[in-house]
């Protein structure tokens, strides 16, 4: 079955299976903020998150929130690095053993992020991959975020 999009003249714009995204559609992320979870006493040792929200052009199309740990980032560079092949990936920000809850580290590494992500989405093929695709889905935890809070709280 085919799913036929028309834009305001009434003309076709795009054919899509049902449940696919359009991937050749230019796509942002913004990499909003970090929050530490399980920062509470007795709630197992904190990590980072960051908040991205997520924005794909085109008519009807709603922005998205997805939360990402530095780890789910590692996991699409491995992913990103496959469908490159031999092609040089620009380098993930560092790791660090000690302090890395501290807000100025955490600070640099979101906008370190952004460069990232925003470097790897100016490259076609990386951007309309499957795993590119995959880690922009929103996880069950994150279907909710920013629901309740306008963007100027977020």
């Amino acid at each position: 079955m085919l799913l036929i999009l028309l834009g305001a003249d009434g003309r076709a714009e795009e054919v899509l299976t049902p449940g696919m995204e359009s991937r050749a559609r230019p796509v942002s992320v913004d990499v909003c903020k970090y929050e530490i979870h399980n920062n509470e006493p007795n709630a197992g040792k904190p990590y980072a998150v960051y908040v991205c929200h997520v924005h794909v052009d085109g008519p009807g199309r709603a922005p998205w929130y997805i939360l990402r740990r530095y780890k789910q980032w590692e996991e699409l560079l491995d992913d990103l690095q496959d469908k490159a092949g031999r092609a040089k990936l620009p380098s993930l920000p560092g790791k660090r053993m000690f302090g890395n809850m501290e807000p100025k580290f955490l600070g640099t590494r979101q906008r370190e992020l952004q460069t990232w992500v925003t470097e790897i989405l100016r490259h076609s093929r990386l951007r309309e991959s499957d795993a590119m695709w995959r880690w922009l889905q929103p996880l069950p935890e994150d279907i909710d975020y920013g629901r309740s809070s306008s963007p100027a709280e977020l």
